[in-house]
């Protein structure tokens, strides 16, 4: 599909997947049975580009853009948990010095709200005997991974020091 993101209507769609004349040419693939739609840039819009680029997708030769909030100026909130976005994930999945642990949430998901006190009462607790340990909250309707790819939430995953070589 092809879309004219002047056009009124067109632009709604565009608007849905953040299209904005500063990131075109840009491609989204559909995956059949997949829950995410994945998002690539195109270098140039031309026939020899695009068959290149569907020929590096079917490779597995392309890395999508991933969806990240800007990081934030001051990422800990009131209980000292610190948010992260998708730019900031890798870096801080890979940092073998401390144990990570991320709660996956979305701001809609009525579940998260419950969830998070508790998440809070452990975080508290166990950062008291461990200061090496981590408590983070991702955002996941404002950012994406290309690891985790969660349509239930709340989830809550734990990276060790030791637990490294997935990224």
């Amino acid at each position: 599909v092809i879309l004219d993101i002047k056009n009124p209507v067109e632009k709604i769609l565009a608007d849905y997947f953040n299209i904005t004349e500063s990131n075109l040419p840009v491609a989204y693939i559909f995956e059949p049975g997949k829950v995410r739609v994945l998002r690539y840039k195109l270098n140039d819009l031309s026939e020899s580009s695009l068959k290149s680029f569907i020929t590096n997708y079917f490779n597995k030769q392309l890395d999508p853009v991933l969806k990240s909030e800007s990081p934030k100026e001051n990422p800990t909130d009131e209980n000292s948990i610190r948010y992260i976005t998708a730019d900031e994930f890798n870096d801080f999945v890979k940092d073998t010095s401390k144990d990570f642990v991320i709660m996956f949430y979305t701001e809609e998901c009525l579940h998260c709200q419950d969830h998070y006190p508790t998440y809070f009462a452990l975080a508290k607790q166990l950062s008291k005997s461990n200061p090496n340990i981590v408590f983070c909250k991702f955002n996941y309707t404002k950012n994406k991974t290309k690891k985790i790819n969660k349509n239930k939430y709340p989830g809550i995953f734990i990276w060790s020091p030791d637990d490294k070589t997935e990224f």
